[in-house]
């Protein structure tokens, strides 16, 4: 028998899983797109701003090995759970807040509670899909991030412009909320590998926390995510030098974009082969921040169209690629590492991107901050290919 007839692809575990990756995607996003212009509305510098946002990203990269050895040896759903609960707080901590180092608290709670929720979603998730339909599974699931994108910066920048930056961060906090009651629905959690024992505890080593496997699929992912990190933090705020009120549009447009092609490529990838699908997107990517880098006054909407376009057909050509590859190259048992260490690479780059984008934007301005990002993508992808083709 078919193994995806036998196992379809839309079993209520996935379905459950979609609407909290979802609903829980919600809630990130609209404090994202609002929190550096939130600082920078209190008087921050970019550097600082951009600081306060990376915090988040840095506390899920130092928890993120961690977070994978847990997730394979605890309950995932209720670990799943418990996460949302302190991202839900966190959400509402933001909106009452006055001073600077409770806000890097918040951050720092925020951050390992994002880390252990990504973890731990993938894991799950990868346990409902079929082993034939890793790469459409993926692209699937990855739909709720797209629908995100069309809903949460604009409904964030709405709240924040025309109620105030608190009605936002309360409003994140409903929906995430939501993805708590939803995540302790969730209808039957797979199976995973059994907890370790006492006696094997002190044989534990460093390929208990991460998969070598995945090494590369990681490095590809830092530099994608750093591009998403500096889309996310500085798009609004340079979108408002260039004389634009809102570009709450901006991440509309680029959510249909990305809705096509994270429905087209996770197919393609499947059938062809990841590296088809792989290095285009990647350099796709990397066109739509150098395009942006040329953005002007008179020329701003027509840029930002095209760049919403470009870069969300890059990331759902690139993203589902390789979330699937980085769970297939490891046993049904060291899913959590795989996805732990798939994390840890966009971690980085998440943590990394908006300190040292705020940085150049004070030293150079926004264009040259986006032309400097596109070159990481360019040199990783290279890195990679040649790798892979010495390989074998």
């Amino acid at each position: 028998m078919n193994n995806s007839r036998k196992h379809p692809l839309l079993n209520p575990s996935y379905i459950t899983l979609f609407f909290v990756n979802m609903i829980a995607s919600i809630s990130f996003s609209m404090v994202s797109t609002i929190m550096t212009l939130f600082l920078c509305d209190s008087g921050y510098t970019a550097t600082l701003a951009g600081t306060v946002v990376g915090l988040l990203s840095v506390a899920a990269m130092v928890i993120r090995p961690v977070s994978g050895f847990i997730c394979d040896q605890v309950s995932r759903k209720r670990l799943l759970t418990i996460a949302m609960i302190g991202i839900m707080l966190s959400m509402v901590g933001y909106a009452m807040v006055t001073q600077l180092v409770l806000l890097y608290a918040l951050r720092i709670l925020h951050g390992i509670c994002f880390s252990l929720v990504t973890t731990v979603t993938l894991a799950m998730v990868a346990d409902c899909i079929p082993h034939d339909r890793r790469s459409q599974g993926m692209g699937l699931f990855s739909i709720g991030q797209t629908i995100t994108l069309a809903l949460a910066p604009t409904l964030g920048l709405w709240l924040a412009e025309n109620i105030s930056y608190t009605a936002t961060f309360f409003g994140a906090a409903a929906f995430a909320l939501i993805s708590v009651l939803l995540s302790a629905m969730v209808y039957h959690e797979p199976k995973q590998a059994s907890v370790i024992s006492k006696t094997d505890a002190h044989k534990l080593t460093l390929n208990s926390f991460f998969a070598k496997e995945t090494i590369w699929f990681a490095i590809i992912a830092m530099s994608v995510s750093a591009t998403t990190g500096i889309e996310n933090s500085f798009v609004v705020v340079y979108g408002r030098c260039l004389n634009a009120r809102n570009v709450g549009w901006y991440f509309t447009l680029s959510a249909v974009a990305l809705f096509v092609s994270r429905l087209t490529f996770g197919r393609m990838a499947d059938r062809y082969g990841m590296k088809y699908v792989l290095y285009p997107g990647l350099a796709v990517i990397a066109g739509a921040f150098i395009l942006m880098s040329r953005a002007t006054s008179a020329n701003q909407m027509v840029v930002f169209a095209l760049c919403a376009v470009l870069k969300a057909l890059g990331l759902g050509a690139v993203q589902p690629t390789l979330q699937a590859a980085s769970i297939v190259a490891v046993s049904e048992k060291r899913r959590g590492a795989a996805s732990a260490t798939y994390y840890l690479g966009t971690d980085i780059g998440q943590s990394a991107a908006p300190i040292l984008g705020g940085i150049t934007a004070d030293a150079i301005g926004y264009s040259g901050m986006f032309m400097i990002f596109a070159l990481p993508l360019l040199l990783t992808g290279a890195i990679c290919a040649i790798h892979n083709k010495l390989k074998g």
